[in-house]
């Protein structure tokens, strides 16, 4: 599946690869590179890999693609969020509702990784697009269980989080959002569910 892509990104990257023994000098003669945007039978994603995040136990890389041919069932048109477990090889889709339904949704409206707990059990994905089943058009982050499924929305309000660290239990989430203040008024020119400050958040 070809993605849909401006200039001014330039050229996108093809292929995602991971480094082992990677060190601030030059790689040694013997770092070891695994290709990761696989299928679980091997077979290469078809299009482009793009933003990336590392667990921090080393075990699991969770990327956003547009290939439709890394798990069965992909016909969304769209990029998805992807975890490969580097040691069963396994490969998961996850930006997908607690039903296990695959979102749809205009495809100008990418993925955003945010962070992973240590363990890879949480990740933090933001969309316009909803994981919710319904709602969607506000860019809002989601805290998926990799391991049950669930999905919790951090805010029920629009949130500025493209990138959002969580904690190594997942239990927190470090975000910028504006209209928790109470009493605070939006900002003329802004959407009613912004406001003039946005603010650093922990919850």
């Amino acid at each position: 599946m070809t993605r849909p892509h401006s200039a001014a990104f330039g050229r996108p990257f093809a292929f995602l690869f991971l480094a082992f023994a990677l060190a601030f000098s030059a790689l040694p003669a013997s770092a070891v590179y695994v290709l990761v945007d696989t299928g679980d039978q091997g077979q290469q994603g078809d299009s482009d890999a793009l933003n990336c995040l590392l667990s921090g136990n080393g075990r699991f890389v969770f990327f956003d693609s547009w290939a439709d041919n890394l798990v069965p069932g992909i016909t969304n048109a769209r990029d998805n969020v992807f975890m490969r477990d580097l040691v069963t090889g396994a490969v998961t889709r996850v930006s997908v509702t607690p039903e296990g339904s695959q979102v749809v949704g205009p495809p100008d409206s990418p993925f955003f990784l945010g962070g992973a707990s240590a363990d890879g059990r949480y990740v933090a994905i933001s969309s316009f697009c909803s994981l919710l089943n319904g709602g969607g058009g506000l860019m809002l982050c989601y805290v998926k269980d990799t391991q049950t499924g669930g999905v919790q929305a951090l805010l029920s309000q629009y949130v500025s989080c493209f990138d959002v660290p969580l904690s190594g239990d997942g239990r927190y989430a470090l975000f910028v959002a504006g209209g928790l203040v109470p009493g605070e008024a939006p900002e003329a020119g802004r959407p009613s569910c912004s406001t003039a400050r946005p603010r650093l958040w922990i919850g």
